[in-house]
């Protein structure tokens, strides 16, 4: 297994699943992941649910992580089903570089941070709530 490689599509994956991008005049068919996949996207999910306290169990997102090394076809934007409560999209692309290449430019102080965010990212900053928390 390529970890370095697998690394950066597992932070792609999760950063796009959960917010839909826009890919312009491309011609994307879409088609849903499988419904296998939706217990490990809930898991990760809950990880990231300030209400739960969960503790990360790879086994709930190996199913995830394998869908993740399968080659997929071209053109083709894949999204959740709805039980995941939120849009979702996920494309596979090849960047033709090199991981080296890309935490370069990634961390280039020349180069604005924005340059490297996903166009589906949302922006946002931690706001302090009434309790002394953020939200």
């Amino acid at each position: 297994m390529k970890r370095p490689a697998t690394i950066v599509k597992i932070t792609v994956f999760v950063c796009l699943i959960i917010y839909s991008p826009s890919f312009g005049s491309e011609n994307l068919s879409e088609t849903m992941i499988p419904e296998t996949l939706t217990p490990g996207l809930m898991h990760l999910l809950e990880l990231v649910d300030r209400q739960k306290q969960v503790d990360f169990d790879s086994r709930k997102v190996a199913e995830v992580l394998s869908f993740i090394e399968i080659p997929k076809q071209q053109h083709v934007l894949y999204y959740a089903d709805k039980k995941t409560g939120s849009p979702s999209a996920y494309y596979d692309f090849d960047v033709h570089r090199k991981l080296e290449d890309i935490i370069k430019y990634a961390f280039n102080p020349d180069i604005p941070a924005i340059a490297m965010t996903p166009s589906s990212t949302r922006l946002a900053r931690w706001q302090p709530d009434r309790n002394g928390g953020r939200t």
